[in-house]
């Protein structure tokens, strides 16, 4: 038994510094989502690089409200990369596995709207794609600075916020995102592109549910603050 102290004690040690420090395992956990916005970031500026020096010689309609709606894709992608990185840790987080998947399902699948071609719209189409894309990039950042390191992809509690956008709506972040999506899937539209937004926005609402049972536990107050402010519609 003495020779089992000196590890019980450094796994002591270990697990006391883990609970007070704001990374410990959250780190390991938030290393993917990092990875993955950095690749988004980078696969976006990259494309707007190309743009950029393509200029001259591209044949295409509203190129500067085009070349807004990509600086605003990219702002927001290092947005979250950065809140993924800087986040504090999580005063509770949701245990079960499909909230975990529906997190994951629901940040990734706009994502196959990339793979789709684009469709030969009217220009007024094409004027409002842009304008949503853009719209709502731009909005989403304004919103995901609100939340601050509050930020996550999988439900996790850290702070309650209820202030900014969060005193409109209570999902003011997906509620942007979602304007976004809807941009993308007119851009190629399709009966696969709209089946996709349709099943994204179905993962997004189960995430709002499990956010805010996580957040319900954790804030007694939330419930007060549920009561006043409405989940997407605001009330004007």
């Amino acid at each position: 038994m003495v020779a089992f102290k000196p590890v019980q004690k450094l796994s002591a040690m270990l697990n006391s510094a883990m609970a007070r420090s704001s990374f410990g395992i959250d780190a390991i956990f938030r290393l993917p989502a990092a990875i993955f916005f950095g690749l988004l970031a980078f696969s976006v500026v990259r494309g707007l690089v190309m743009f950029i020096l393509q200029w001259s010689t591209l044949d295409i309609p509203y190129k500067p409200l085009r070349l807004a709606a990509i600086v605003a894709n990219a702002l927001f992608l290092f947005t979250l990369l950065s809140l993924t990185v800087l986040r504090s840790k999580p005063v509770k987080s949701s245990t079960t596995l499909s909230a975990r998947l529906m997190a994951i399902i629901g940040t990734c699948l706009p994502l196959s709207l990339g793979l789709l071609p684009l469709a030969d719209l009217p220009p007024v189409v094409t004027l409002i794609s842009i304008v949503m894309i853009g719209s709502g990039c731009g909005l989403a950042i304004w919103t995901a600075f609100w939340l601050g390191r509050s930020f996550s992809v999988a439900p996790q509690a850290r702070r309650l916020v209820i202030g900014g956008a969060y005193s409109v709506v209570r999902h003011p972040l997906y509620l942007c995102e979602e304007l976004a999506v809807l941009g993308a899937m007119l851009s190629c539209f399709s009966t696969v592109a709209v089946a996709i937004a349709v099943i994204h926005w179905s993962f997004q609402l189960k995430r709002m549910e499990f956010e805010e049972q996580v957040l319900s536990a954790t804030f007694p107050e939330y419930a007060s603050y549920a009561a006043t402010v409405p989940r997407l519609i605001p009330r004007w």
